[in-house]
């Protein structure tokens, strides 16, 4: 039985649902911060560079944390 699933929607793996972390929200796994709280930072009016900051992620984590939870994928 899987642990973790990598989103298809994807090209990477930085986004992952793993039942270990976070109990199984959808995390930027390098660092283990749930997409939604990224997505809602965002739309709260934080920068991508007040996100990289606080959370030591990179651009390409952030855009594809924001791809994922705009997907239907996250809405399944």
């Amino acid at each position: 039985m899987p642990t973790r699933l990598y989103p298809p929607i994807l090209e990477s793996r930085i986004v992952a649902i793993d039942p270990n972390i976070a109990f199984g929200r959808p995390v930027v796994l390098r660092i283990g911060v749930a997409t939604r709280a990224v997505v809602d930072r965002i739309c709260a009016g934080e920068t991508a560079a007040e996100l990289m900051k606080d959370y030591g992620l990179t651009r390409t984590e952030i855009r594809q944390a924001r791809r994922f939870e705009r997907s239907d994928f996250r809405k399944a």
